[in-house]
């Protein structure tokens, strides 16, 4: 259950055998490149390319290479990051079309998804079609805004809109205190305006250990987000194992026994997953998503050489 970490170049014989569906999505990064060019395309039967609509003069010739890359075996899925609802009915349709109710093997490329459209693909993958084998795979980036100093790199700025995450709309009492968990990243002012939206009564923010390279910037967001809220309890977790990350989260939730919990995972998308298993176990957490307002489109991230790969177990539904 441990995270893969492996080279690119070998991606393509780690995920050995047909792969029936590939699900990527389309940005303005060329890290939406990286796992699609890892794959024999020969070795694919139907390919989903997600696409933000709202965002399309962004993403310059990245939608015309993916398709290329696969021929005629892609359906369009059209998301919308301001449309939830329509991600969500996007996103099952197509999943109803080409995964169904088979054993399927699924593999997703959650690289450059947003984490709010990839809690939604990861509540319908388990809830709707949990028959499907599902791989899940993360192009690494060498750097974010890269050439920028440290202290000057940004991802994003702005919010535009703080929202429960659908399909985790958590149980949340009016006569109870709340405990807000941050997974904190490099956007520090996304991190910051959040917590001021939620003006929770407890706050627990998470850094994630073993920072590589480049990636370091993390701890000075951290350190950012900290400054402002000097009473939150601190944690850290490993920011590429989703199993780690729910027994953290599950830990900070048991401290503050009786409260509302409220999470916003803000780091890598694999800590983004490992806070839908903690939501998916305890029906009364909510996770929450702070839409940005703005994205360092023009410089967001250099690619790297390596990709984590991770199989996640099932969690049962709750009824």
């Amino acid at each position: 259950m441990n995270p893969l970490k492996v080279p690119l170049s070998d991606l393509n014989a780690e995920l050995d055998g047909d792969i029936d569906v590939f699900l990527c999505s389309v940005s303005f990064e060329d890290r939406c490149r990286s796992v699609a060019d890892s794959i024999d395309p020969c070795r694919v039967g139907h390919v989903l390319i997600a696409e933000n609509e709202n965002h399309i003069d962004l993403h310059g010739d990245n939608a015309g290479y993916l398709q290329g890359r696969f021929s005629s075996r892609f359906d369009p899925v059209m998301l919308d990051t301001s449309k939830p609802l329509k991600t969500a009915d996007s996103l099952e349709a197509a999943l109803r079309k080409w995964v169904g109710d088979k054993h399927k093997r699924v593999v997703v490329d959650i690289t450059t998804f947003t984490r709010e459209a990839l809690l939604i693909l990861f509540r319908l993958l388990h809830d709707r079609f949990p028959q499907a084998d599902v791989r899940y795979v993360y192009a690494r980036a060498a750097e974010f805004d890269p050439g920028a100093p440290k202290e000057e790199k940004w991802l994003s700025k702005g919010v535009e809109e703080v929202r429960s995450v659908l399909g985790y709309p958590g149980e949340l009492l009016p006569s109870r205190r709340l405990h807000l968990i941050v997974l904190v990243g490099l956007e520090h002012e996304r991190a910051t305006e959040l917590i001021r939206a939620y003006e929770p009564s407890m706050i627990s923010l998470g850094y994630a250990q073993q920072a590589e390279g480049d990636l370091d910037p993390d701890k000075l967001g951290f350190n950012r987000v900290s400054a402002v809220f000097g009473a939150a309890d601190r944690f850290t977790f490993e920011r590429h194992d989703p199993l780690h990350v729910k027994a953290v989260i599950e830990e900070r939730v048991a401290s503050h026994k009786d409260s509302n919990v409220v999470i916003a995972p803000m780091n890598t998308k694999a800590s983004t997953l490992g806070a839908a298993l903690v939501a998916m176990d305890n029906p009364e957490v909510q996770l929450c998503y702070a839409q940005a307002s703005v994205y360092n489109y023009r410089n967001y991230s250099k690619p790297g050489d390596h990709a984590y790969v991770l199989r996640l177990p099932n969690v049962p539904p709750v009824r």
